[in-house]
């Protein structure tokens, strides 16, 4: 499959200096945070330099189990999220960006299901359907579904969802390791380059718990 020139050199970077990498994100990631509290709205900016405000829809999207969930009444109210976009047949940063989130699922332990989702939306429906996301899910050691979802469904809901998050891409191929990490209930969201260590991205949910828990004591 081709991947586009910046997923190569990312790839090759993580393959090659992920200690370098790690670090060169991190720096440009806090700049993000910092701007976080001050700015809410899109950007053309790089991507993991600014924080996002998606208006987040609630279509009907399906598990590698296959049952249904509305994306937002069911699955991001009232929760903190980490959240990627991939797809199966995916040979360049996706088994990457699974492993990485697979790591990080295990560092957030019982933390997983009750105040933090992950999900992680297929961006090629068409062929991901719930039995091909459920084998994908097990080759990166997620036997059940608690607290992090492999999400598929019809081509319109997923565009819609992924559309809002700013995690879409009309070619599979070309799209990049992003994530967005967010505080629902207080409305703090911000992409992350999916190369980091997963202790970065442990650390980059518990700064918008943080930043949530800031807002909500200031109005108090």
């Amino acid at each position: 499959m081709k991947v586009n020139n910046i997923n190569k050199i990312i790839l090759l970077m993580s393959l090659a200096c992920p200690f370098i990498l790690q670090q060169a994100m991190a720096a440009h990631d806090h700049e993000a945070m910092e701007s976080g509290d001050h700015h809410h709205h899109h950007s053309s900016a790089a991507p993991s330099q600014k924080p996002i405000n998606p208006t987040i829809p609630d279509p009907v999207l399906v598990d590698q189990d296959g049952k249904q969930h509305h994306f937002y009444s069911d699955l991001l109210k009232g929760k903190l999220v980490l959240m990627n976009s991939i797809y199966t047949s995916c040979q360049g940063t996706c088994p990457i960006q699974t492993a990485i989130f697979s790591q990080t699922r295990k560092m957030l332990g019982d933390r997983i299901g009750q105040d933090v989702q992950m999900i992680s939306v297929s961006l090629d429906p068409v062929t991901d359907t719930p039995e091909r996301l459920k084998e994908f899910a097990s080759k990166h050691g997620v036997t059940d579904n608690n607290g992090w979802l492999f999400l598929t469904g019809t081509k319109q809901n997923v565009t819609e969802v992924l559309q809002a998050m700013d995690l879409y891409s009309a070619d599979p191929e070309d799209h990049t390791p992003i994530a967005a990490v967010g505080n629902e209930p207080a409305g703090i969201w911000m992409k992350v380059v999916n190369l980091n260590s997963p202790i970065e991205l442990v650390r980059r949910i518990d700064y918008v718990k943080t930043l949530g828990e800031e807002r909500v004591s200031k109005n108090q």
